[in-house]
C-alpha cells in the first residue's frame, strides 16, 4: 500500500502475532488511524517480531510530511525494550504523528 489511508477499526493488534493480518501489511507513505477502540500491543523482543512498536517509512519520493504518519485514538502499549536497546511505541521517517489519546507506553521489560 502506498499514497493512501488506513483506518485500524480492529479491537486489536497484536504486534508480536504472525497470525495478526495487520502484520501482513506492506506500506510506506500511509496515513494511518488507530480507532478509539483499538487496543495494540507486543513485545517487541520477541522472536517473532524485533524492533519498534508501529513504525512506517516514506518513500524516497515523498515530497510532503504529511503523506505518511499515525493518528492514534487508541492504546499503544509496546514492551521488550532494554537500557540500552530502547524502543518507541510509534516511529515515523518524514512523517507526522497525531496522538489525540496520549496512550502510548513503551517500556523495558
Amino acid at each position: 500500500m502506498t499514497d493512501g489511508k488506513l483506518n485500524v477499526t480492529s479491537t486489536k493488534i497484536e504486534l508480536d502475532s504472525a497470525a495478526d493480518q495487520y502484520n501482513k501489511i506492506q506500506m510506506a507513505n500511509e496515513v494511518v488511524t488507530i480507532g478509539n477502540t483499538t487496543n495494540v500491543t507486543g513485545n517487541v523482543s520477541s522472536a517473532t517480531i524485533k524492533g519498534q512498536g508501529l513504525s512506517m517509512g516514506s518513500l524516497k519520493t515523498a515530497t510532503s510530511n504529511a503523506t505518511t504518519g499515525f493518528n492514534n485514538e487508541g492504546t499503544i502499549n509496546v514492551t521488550g525494550g532494554t537500557a540500552t536497546s530502547g524502543i518507541a511505541g510509534m516511529n515515523v521517517s518524514y512523517g507526522t504523528i497525531n496522538n489525540t489519546t496520549y496512550a502510548v507506553k513503551a517500556s523495558n521489560n
